[in-house]
């Protein structure tokens, strides 16, 4: 019997023995690297020796210079800039010209040519919708003839005319047309471009505040998990130590191991986080996928503003009201629906147009000839026209002297009434002749046009009228949720200042917790699990207090936003 329990007892110590030495040998194995090897910290395509400081300010400014978003939103300002100068372009002044020849064939040889050309600019005029076209014109009419001896005979009338018209609305189009229209609401279309352009600007530097404050954590949540690591490599070191002494059983360095290993993979974690956010701080920032930048650690140099804010609801929700693209655009909507209600308004009144014009005429003409300049009235040539046959037919009968009266022995011959007369010449007389005392002609009228019936006005004005009472009601919802936007910045504000003031306390504590809980451990009153739990504590505790001043700052950034204070704020000013 004795030596059965002998037996037994030896065999239970050799269990023991061979059980002790599977143990050991089993957590030799689970030791992945010495406590000394440092861990691997590279990401994909970043190179560790490069890294680019950056300010938020420096960010931003990156990001609206950069960004291809903010890009195309300057695009459509520009674009519509240009739909503006397009609008305008109805008050150029339009200058054309005329130039026509034509010729009528009568009996055989005889013809009738004219040469004309005809100048005029045209100019609208904004303030009463009138318009004046200035205007110069000359022609040349040629008269072909054949004489009773069978010779050609030509004549000619040349005209020149200087002078303008002026047309002026009365009634309708007076106040506005459809040009001055289209120009006021291209402005208008012009402001909402620019609120939407300056509505986007605010949500990309919102984003580009928000990655980067993104990435301050990250690079701390990485900071802290890193050291929190460190601790485990030193107290392993300790543990080997202490089971090379026989102070601590080697399942002593397992549950180190083991906690080293949860650790590493929360540093591993934190590592693609910050990837991630660094991306996304990279994207927005830089232009395109080929920048140097992408190979390089974004450090951010600004720390988190933990400084209170003065705002009452009343000064927030006055700065929204004033400033907010979202109402801005609504507001110049409501404008452009009264520049449409005016128009249409106008547009149902009877057209009533003033016409007045101021011309210089000038005359020269040429007799019927064959050479050389010869008077209008021919008397060697009675032939040739009526006039010439009268003139020559009179002196005849005035130079009879059989038709001498009392001592008259002859009547004197009529002189030829355009021998060196002022219209005798050709082209450049008749210019002369314009400015002859004589040459002034004055006119003036009134054009009236009253339709029966105006469907086409009336729709129109029906129409902006249900337009603007719907804008007005856009507003009021748009004005509503601003409101609720803004209190609810504000009450974000207001908390994530009192959370950052308990996170303080709460990382003020855990050291505390952490540095007893250290004392405790060192005099065999405590446990390395609660240690450990201790540790992870702080570094949670940590985080939660870094990550309240992220967001603590993050809701400064939306009460910009929601204000739209965020140009004035980081001290932008749009062209």
């Amino acid at each position: 019997m004795k030596r059965t329990l002998l037996v037994l007892t030896l065999s239970l110590a050799g269990l023991g023995q061979a059980v002790t030495a599977q143990i050991d040998s089993d957590a030799k194995v689970a030791v992945v690297r010495k406590p000394d090897a440092p861990i691997d910290l590279r990401r994909v395509g970043v190179a560790q020796d490069q890294v680019l400081a950056i300010s938020l300010d420096e960010a931003i400014r990156r990001a609206l210079n950069n960004n291809n978003d903010i890009e195309l939103a300057r695009d459509d300002v520009k674009v519509n800039e240009a739909l503006l100068r397009s609008a305008e372009g109805a008050y150029d002044p339009i200058i054309s010209s005329t130039s026509s020849y034509r010729r009528n064939s009568f009996r055989g040889a005889d013809a009738w040519n004219t040469f004309s050309v005809d100048a005029q600019a045209t100019q609208l005029i904004r303030r009463g919708g009138g318009s004046v076209t200035p205007f110069f014109n000359t022609s040349r009419t040629g008269n072909y003839v054949t004489g009773s001896n069978g010779e050609l005979k030509q004549s000619m009338f040349n005209q020149s005319s200087l002078g303008f018209t002026f047309t002026q609305p009365l009634f309708r189009n007076r106040k506005i047309d459809n040009n001055r229209r289209q120009v006021r609401i291209r402005k208008k279309i012009l402001e909402q471009s620019d609120a939407d352009f300056r509505r986007k600007t605010i949500d990309k530097i919102f984003q580009v505040q928000q990655a980067y404050w993104d990435l301050v954590f990250a690079l701390s949540d990485q900071k802290n998990r890193v050291d929190n690591l460190n601790l485990s490599k030193e107290n392993l070191k300790k543990v080997e130590m202490q089971i090379e002494d026989g102070a601590e059983p080697p399942l002593a360095r397992a549950e180190v191991e083991t906690e080293l290993a949860n650790r590493e993979v929360d540093v591993f974690e934190a590592e693609r986080r910050l990837s991630e956010v660094e991306n996304a701080l990279k994207q927005l920032i830089l232009p395109n996928m080929t920048a140097a930048e992408w190979s390089r650690s974004l450090i951010p140099t600004d720390r988190p503003n933990l400084g209170p804010i003065k705002m009452s609801l009343a000064e927030a929700m006055t700065d929204a009201v004033n400033n907010r693209p979202e109402l801005v655009r609504l507001k110049q909507q409501q404008e452009i629906s009264m520049i449409e209600r005016e128009y249409f308004g106008n547009q149902t009144k009877p057209r009533i147009d003033l016409n007045t014009g101021v011309s210089l005429d000038g005359f020269a003409v040429k007799a019927a000839q064959t050479a050389g300049d010869v008077p209008l009235i021919d008397v060697n040539s009675a032939t040739v026209s009526a006039n010439s046959f009268l003139l020559n037919q009179l002196n005849i009968v005035r130079n009879d002297p059989r038709l001498a009266l009392g001592n008259v022995t002859g009547i004197p011959t009529v002189p030829n009434p355009f021998v060196n007369s002022p219209i005798v010449g050709g082209s450049f007389r008749s210019m002369r002749n314009l400015f002859n005392p004589s040459a002034a002609n004055f006119s003036a009228g009134v054009t009236i046009n009253f339709p029966f019936k105006n469907k086409v006005a009336e729709a129109e004005l029906a129409r902006v009228d249900i337009e603007r009472r719907q804008v007005d009601t856009q507003i009021k919802i748009q004005e509503l949720q601003v409101y609720t936007e803004v209190r609810n910045a504000l009450q974000n504000v207001e908390s994530s200042a009192k959370k950052m003031n308990s996170a303080r306390k709460a990382r003020e504590n855990a050291e505390i917790q952490l540095q007893g809980e250290k004392d405790l451990f060192d005099t065999a009153r405590s446990s390395r699990f609660l240690l450990f739990q201790r540790e992870n504590a702080l570094v949670n505790a940590r985080n939660a207090e870094i990550n309240s001043q992220i967001e603590y700052n993050k809701a400064l950034a939306a009460l910009q936003q929601t204000t739209s204070t965020t140009l004035q704020a980081n001290s932008i000013s749009i062209d």
